[in-house]
């Protein structure tokens, strides 16, 4: 009888964690703002690795690029601006 009890719990925290996360993945997802690069733009990239680096004068992105090409998946490809390699 109280083992058909713990598990009847557990379920029932089972469903509460999901459901939890579920909120929290809606909340999150609405802040997200969606940006749609088209071909031609000429994007920034942020360098990651001075993203805790705390300097004034330094700065923290790369480029421009140009974007050559928009996959369907809304991945691009960068097309560098002084060398003809591309990212």
């Amino acid at each position: 009888m109280q083992l058909n009890q713990m598990d009847k719990m557990r379920l029932k925290a089972v469903e509460r964690t999901t459901m939890i996360q579920h909120q929290r993945r809606q909340w999150h997802d609405k802040i997200i703002k969606k940006k749609e690069f088209q071909f031609g733009d000429w994007p920034l990239l942020f360098d990651s690795k001075f993203k805790d680096y705390k300097a004034k004068l330094t700065t923290h992105w790369m480029g421009p690029y140009e974007i050559i090409q928009v996959f369907e998946n809304g991945s691009v490809k960068l097309q560098l601006t002084r060398k003809d390699k591309h990212i």
